[in-house]
């Protein structure tokens, strides 16, 4: 299956969503599905626009590697987006505060409206 701006699904879709869950809840379990939808609204958008067409775990790596050449700032943010997502899916004996959400919807606004999928 094929990701792209033009499919059904809008990827940008996912950072909406987080948004409005962040708005709406306080609750951990919202602070992580929110942080992750966050990230990957922002990975899926950054390996569309990289033409990375690689579905493999190694594929986010390979996304950040080219971040990493051709705009340091998405790279960074990208990054960082990725390590809270890793805590928030991985880390389940630390508790997720609604600031690392809003951390996670501010870098992922970030990413998008630098490769122009938000205003």
């Amino acid at each position: 299956m094929s990701l792209s701006r033009n499919a059904n699904f809008k990827l940008v879709e996912f950072y909406h969503f987080a948004s409005q869950l962040y708005a709406q809840n306080t609750e951990e379990v919202a602070h992580r599905i929110i942080i992750g939808r966050a990230y990957y609204a922002a990975f899926l958008c950054g390996r569309e626009y990289a033409n990375i067409k690689n579905s493999s775990g190694s594929v986010h790596n390979d996304v950040i590697a080219y971040f990493q050449k051709h705009n340091r700032l998405v790279c960074n943010n990208l990054s960082d987006l990725k390590e809270l997502r890793g805590k928030a899916d991985y880390n389940l004996t630390d508790a997720v505060q609604k600031r690392e959400a809003g951390e996670s919807l501010r870098l992922a606004k970030n990413i998008l409206t630098t490769l122009n999928y938000l205003p």
